[in-house]
């Protein structure tokens, strides 16, 4: 079995956010947290780095070492 040390995970927030009302999916809350945050907490504990594919800046209060990459593609399709 792979150590957890060995094992990056990733959170997709990318795209434009059109099916969510064009909010961004790093501030969109479900019950308190952002969705970003749900995902964070959940992943964090199985894998050893963790990066954000995001466009929009995180929200406060997120563990400052994440890596978050850009989505490139033109126009942000996600």
């Amino acid at each position: 079995m792979m150590s957890r040390e060995a094992i990056c995970g990733a959170v997709l927030a990318g795209g434009r956010s059109r099916r969510m009302g064009s909010v961004p999916k790093t501030h969109r809350r479900l019950g308190g947290p952002t969705l970003v945050a749900h995902a964070i907490g959940r992943l964090r504990p199985q894998v050893g780095r963790l990066l954000v594919v995001a466009n929009d800046p995180l929200p406060d209060g997120l563990p400052g070492d994440l890596a978050v990459v850009p989505d490139g593609l033109p126009d942000r399709p996600g």
